[in-house]
Order: C-alpha cells, then structure tokens, then sequence
C-alpha cells in the first residue's frame, strides 16, 4: 500500500516502522582466535560485546593504560589490532575503523580528530601532501571497506580477546584484513605521536 501497512484511527494510513539500521556485521559472527590479535589484523568489536561487558564488569573495554570504561561509538565497529601487552595475556590494543558516519575527513572539525584519522583505502586526508603517513593504508590484498573509511589512531582501547570476533570481509582469511608492514608501521608511528600529545 505504498509505503504503509495498515489502516490506523479515523482510517488514516500508518506508515510501517523504520527497519532497524543494518550493522556493519551481518549473519552469524565468528569469535575471533587469540591468534587473530597481531598488529596489523582487522577484526570485529560486535553488539555481542557490548552485551558481555554489561555482564561480565571484568570483560570490559577500556581506554589503554587507564581504568577508563568504554561504552559508546565502539560497538559493531571494525577495530584494528596495534598490540598485544606481553605483560598481559588475552588482550589487545585497538583502534576503531570508522567511516565517520559518512563524513569526509575534510569536514570534521575538531583538530584532534582530524590529526588522529588515517584514512583506509578509498579514502583521503588532507594531511598526506605534507605528511606522507596520511596517505591511505592498504590492506596486503587490496581489501577495502564499502565505505571511505578510516582509523581512530588517537584513542586506544584494551579488549579481552573473547569480545572480539572476525570481520565479515575476512571470515575464514585473515590476510583480506592484514595491513601492510609499511602501513602498519605508518599507523603505529602515528599512534605512538598522538598518546605523547
């Protein structure tokens, strides 16, 4: 009935509820291995985790280095593994990829979040005509995101490994999300210069 569903009161159309929002992830997600997590491999921080956080206070994500919880704008996201503390089994270091909620990276307009987004394939920063570690990371097989995106080099968040799970563009192949050795080297270098800032 063109867009609508039913008849409501006084016999005015009603308009069907908005469908929920698709997750970057669909289908059934596939907990990611512990090693999975090696700097340089895109993996998935899903709805499932935000659930298990709620639950399990000791599964937390959490602000590097700090006891600062984290609980908005990093689940059902695809998240970029940059470490794993020796000193720590069972987690990693991330850094969430984001396309930004469809915003060029020339519009944002905090300084800090511009400086700390280094651009994936398919998409661009201003930055790299001056600084050539602002030019788009790429994955060792050409993979890229559908949509531009890239990587939040300025905050970086511990995760249990058992919150994290794979990546649909990579579900049985981690090298469709492995970074290059120069680009991991350039996101590293970025993120060691950003946390002294």
């Amino acid at each position: 009935m063109d867009g609508f569903s039913e008849i409501g009161p006084k016999g005015k159309p009603v308009r069907e509820p908005a469908p929920p929002a698709p997750s970057e992830q669909q289908g059934n997600p596939t907990p990611a291995n512990p090693r999975d997590a090696v700097a340089g491999n895109g993996l998935f921080l899903g709805r499932r985790a935000r659930e298990d956080q709620l639950h399990y206070p000791t599964m937390s994500v959490r602000v590097a280095g700090t006891e600062t919880i984290v609980t908005e704008g990093i689940f059902n996201h695809p998240v970029m593994v940059v470490n794993r503390p020796a000193d720590m089994p069972g987690v990693a270091d991330l850094c969430v990829i984001t396309s930004l909620h469809n915003v060029n990276i020339q519009d944002v307009r905090s300084d800090k979040a511009f400086a700390s987004h280094i651009p994936l394939a398919g998409a661009s920063h201003p930055h790299a005509q001056f600084d050539s570690r602002y030019a788009p990371l790429t994955f060792i097989n050409g993979a890229r995101f559908d949509k531009p995106s890239s990587v939040n080099a300025g905050r970086i968040l511990r995760v249990d490994f058992e919150l994290l799970e794979t990546h649909k563009l990579a579900p049985t192949s981690l090298n469709a999300l492995k970074l290059t050795d120069e680009s991991l080297q350039r996101l590293l270098s970025i993120c060691k210069d950003l946390a002294k800032s």
